[in-house]
């Protein structure tokens, strides 16, 4: 449970951080942080089981907070820059639409809690 203790302070002092950087949004580093963000946000659930079916048969523990929160993190970042940049290429020109759709449900979800 040490992952929940901690996890108001890490967003609070990472918010602060990132809220003060200053990137151009005609900068190709922009558009390329927003379609991670929005593919880390769908694919960290699918990460998270895949980790723990790997942890379980490994034989460790699957409720491990530190190495299961950064583990998946760093699986979830490094398949959505993979999947951005194999979308680039000629013969996955198709895996362009998943990032898109995480964009249209994105922008449906925050419009709708907005409201409230």
């Amino acid at each position: 449970y040490d992952m929940y203790f901690f996890l108001v302070p890490a967003v609070y002092f990472t918010f602060g951080v990132v809220r003060n950087w200053r990137i151009p949004s005609s900068s190709p580093a922009f558009k390329t942080l927003r379609s991670i963000s929005s593919l880390v946000f769908f694919t960290h659930v699918l990460v998270l089981w895949g980790i723990r079916k790997i942890f379980s048969h490994m034989g460790l523990d699957t409720h491990e907070g530190v190495i299961l929160f950064a583990s998946t993190a760093l699986v979830s970042i490094a398949l959505s820059y993979l999947i951005i940049k194999l979308s680039e290429t000629r013969y996955f020109r198709w895996l362009k639409k998943i990032y898109l759709i995480t964009k249209i449900i994105g922008f449906f979800s925050i419009s709708m809690f907005s409201t409230f």
